[in-house]
């Protein structure tokens, strides 16, 4: 390991590739810039290939053999071992100098340092590095889009910009603007510079900034701010805020509160204007006083736009619910197929899935088990198709390390058991000494008679399959409760024979149905709390037991839900009832979990790796409970009487404007948009309606709308707002260019700042909606 200053550090470490093999590799991270530098040799030529990638895209670092391509060297030196060899050359390829740099979810650096001293150096330092980047992020933000809004429109490179050139950048900006108040504003913004020999008034940088931080200026919010500031309209005291803050945001805060907001955000928009600290007091106003004690237009505004003051209740940021009642009590966030990465026929299965799945707090994941080989054991897979295959020991070391990242509330693991006796056997070993202390193994107690809480689960990973059978069910004790698996397969093979996908693959299903194997004790005894039983009628499921449960595909459970409400919710009042996408969902597209959601289904599975409005919705739903992975079920779905209900809602909600709305990434760069806001109410069947705004004229830089809808939702519990903005066109459909889902529960009032996510469900800095709350 070598350093050529103190912001930056190389080493040369070995390189795990996708077949396990390894290859000599240089890293150097520049601190000072955020970023890595991925050296490639090349033989027998002087020269080498480097990639540069930002320390911000980094989405885990880990310790050990924890991805798919170490996995495969571990179970290239196991092979090894059982056959009585040694592989010599690999000694010093020791786990514990095993690290992975993982960008996404399907970019890793499988990384050998020398030695344990050296990786935890690396893992330590880019830590830092990545801590520091993530709080240093935001205030750059702003000064970087500046700079190149600048560069962009210095097109002679002499760091000065005239009128023409500034207006150029304005357009590329969708920012519409008057040109006389334009170029009062320039001229305001611009002095005089000895340097140009020409006469021509133009900006430099920092003049820029005065530029550009006048056409940000926000008239919505200026109005607002000099309704409650001092006579003169240019200050807000503590008792000025502390009004705004009483009539406006329905919060009753103490004058030491206000006073500390004050500081807070006036001084954090001085140092907004840079990311230098010593530049940024040099900006402030020679009177420390007026800093301390009132508040401007701009930290008014700096405040509004704060993460502390948006539409969504902070609360909710942290598990506040009761979690303290039985598990069918809950939503529970699950997963769908969770080893896939994209579609459900073709392409690479990978622990990836699982990791992500349980680092974003989903507490059901699904494991379809088949027979492997009988040195590599049972493995996990899409049976019938042609996507990859993974070991389920590889699989169960991944959950067993990663189960608790994020939450500590119990983990479901829903098995699909398509193996023979043996090696179901084996899968219940591979259990008990993988997931150890884990993994709830404890009988039901004679006078149990309910599900224990998440609370009493902390840190346990549940069992979900087929328990033992009883009586008449021993004749059709097949592994599937629900027959997921062979309605899954059904219509696979319907699909391939149709397309005749593959030659390969029609042989194999050719054969009819899927021979069905009796599930063996010992793996049903491990399914304590959600012990599964094929599903008959609702009117069967009275006789069961408080542990048994059942799955049924959506459109099984969106029938029920239509035809037997009432009779839906009083089973799913008192055991867990699992869903999971219908068969023909080859390009892994989801459903609406909203339908089974309001009959209290808990465990609604999606698949998690492809975006869209309906995983919006179901992130939406957990975000209620600081993304633990259970969020409590409305009490009336709870409580089966006759006359419970829930309060109806009034809501009024105005549109007041939008902030740096852009054009989608296909669209011309020099296309100017028309946005407009199309709102949906989306959960009971009662509360679904739309509302939209009018569409405003080439401008998606800071359109103003200010329109006012008023709605009553019936079933606010269970009801969520979509906001999307399109671009109106005269031709051709209208463009989504952003959008995000809210719980109506997780709605605060008042003046509120929605933030916006793009087509891949990613932020879009800066770019947000403002509006006003009001409910009764």
């Amino acid at each position: 390991m070598s350093s050529n200053n103190e912001t930056r550090m190389e080493s040369t470490f070995l390189k795990v590739n996708r077949r396990g093999g390894l290859m000599n590799r240089r890293i150097i991270i520049d601190e000072q810039n955020k970023t890595m530098e991925y050296h490639r040799y090349r033989k027998k030529l002087t020269f080498h290939k480097k990639s540069i990638y930002s320390i911000q895209d980094i989405t885990d670092l880990r310790q050990g053999w924890m991805t798919t391509k170490f996995k495969k060297i571990e179970e290239k030196m196991r092979r090894l071992w059982m056959k009585g060899k040694q592989d010599t050359s690999n000694n010093w390829v020791r786990e514990e100098c095993s690290f992975s740099i993982v960008f996404g979810t399907d970019k890793t650096f499988d990384l050998i340092a020398a030695d344990s001293i050296e990786r935890e150096f690396w893992l330590n330092k880019l830590r830092y590095i990545m801590f520091e980047a993530k709080t240093a992020k935001k205030t750059k933000d702003r000064r970087a889009f500046v700079e190149k809004c600048f560069k962009e429109a210095d097109k002679d490179g002499d760091r000065f910009i005239n009128f023409f050139e500034a207006m150029s950048i304005l357009n590329r900006l969708n920012i519409a603007i008057n040109n006389e108040l334009a170029k009062e504003l320039f001229q305001k913004s611009a002095k005089k510079h000895s340097t140009r020999k020409s006469d021509e008034e133009v900006l430099d940088l920092d003049e820029f900034f005065i530029f550009f931080d006048s056409l940000e200026h926000r008239w919505e919010v200026d109005k607002l701010f000099r309704q409650y500031a001092k006579s003169g309209g240019t200050t807000m005291g503590p008792e000025e805020l502390q009004q705004f803050f009483k009539e406006e945001q329905g919060i009753d805060l103490s004058l030491d509160t206000c006073q500390k907001y004050i500081d807070k955000f006036q001084t954090s928009w001085y140092a907004s204007l840079s990311t230098n600290l010593l530049e940024a007091s040099q900006r402030q106003p020679a009177s420390s006083q007026i800093l301390e004690l009132y508040m401007n237009s701009k930290g008014f505004e700096a405040m509004l736009t704060s993460s502390e003051f948006d539409l969504f209740n902070q609360d909710h940021y942290n598990t506040h619910q009761d979690m303290n009642r039985p598990l069918n009590h809950y939503y529970i966030l699950s997963s769908h197929n969770t080893y896939l990465l994209a579609g459900q026929l073709v392409g690479d299965s990978s622990i990836e899935g699982y990791i992500d799945a349980m680092r974003r707090g989903y507490r059901c994941v699904e494991l379809d088990i088949w027979d492997g080989n009988d040195n590599e054991g049972p493995i996990v897979y899409h049976g019938y198709t042609m996507v990859s295959k993974l070991l389920l020991k590889d699989v169960l070391e991944a959950i067993g390390a990663y189960a608790f990242d994020t939450t500590p509330y119990p983990l479901i693991l829903s098995l699909e058991i398509n193996c023979s006796q043996e090696q179901q056997s084996s899968v219940a070993g591979l259990l008990v000494a993988i997931l150890g202390d884990k993994l709830y193994r404890r009988p039901i107690i004679p006078n149990e008679r309910e599900l224990p809480s998440p609370e009493m689960l902390k840190n346990k990973i549940l069992v979900k399959s087929k328990g033992r059978p009883s009586g008449s069910e021993d004749t059709d004790s097949s592994s599937s409760e629900s027959s997921e698996s062979e309605e899954e397969l059904n219509e696979t093979r319907r699909y391939i024979t149709d397309r005749r996908y593959s030659v390969s693959a029609v042989a194999k299903s050719s054969s009819g149905k899927s021979k069905k194997h009796k599930i063996s004790n010992n793996l049903a005894d491990l399914a304590v709390y959600c012990s599964a039983k094929k599903f008959r009628s609702l009117e069967d499921t009275l006789s069961w037991k408080f542990n048994e449960m059942f799955s049924l595909k959506e459109t099984v459970s969106a029938d029920l839900a239509n035809f037997y409400t009432k009779e839906y919710i009083a089973c799913t009042a008192k055991r867990l009832v699992r869903i999971y996408p219908k068969g023909s969902r080859f390009n892994s597209s989801n459903y609406d979990p909203t339908i089974h959601w309001n009959v209290g289904c808990q465990m609604v599975a999606l698949n998690v790796q492809t975006l869209g409005k309906h995983l919006l919705i179901n992130e939406a739903r957990f975000a209620t409970n600081g993304h633990c992975g259970y969020a409590l079920k409305p009490d009336f779905l709870m409580k089966t009487k006759e006359g419970q209900s829930p309060k109806p809602l009034r809501l009024e909600l105005t549109v007041l404007s939008g902030q740096h709305l852009r054009n989608t990434d296909a669209s011309p760069e020099d296309d100017i948009i028309d946005p407009y806001v199309k709102i949906s109410v989306i959960g009971h069947g009662e509360d679904r309606q739309k509302m939209t705004t009018k569409a405003i004229s080439n401008n998606g830089f800071n359109p103003i709308w200010l329109e006012t809808f008023v709605l009553t939702i019936n079933f606010p519990e269970l009801a969520f707002l979509y906001f999307k903005v399109k671009d109106e066109r005269l031709s051709g459909k209208d463009a989504k260019l952003a959008g995000n889902v809210i719980a109506v529960t997780s709605m605060r009032t008042g003046y509120r700042h929605l933030q916006l996510l793009d087509n891949r469900g990613k932020k879009i800095d800066g770019c947000t909606l403002f509006l006003k709350v009001h409910t009764e």
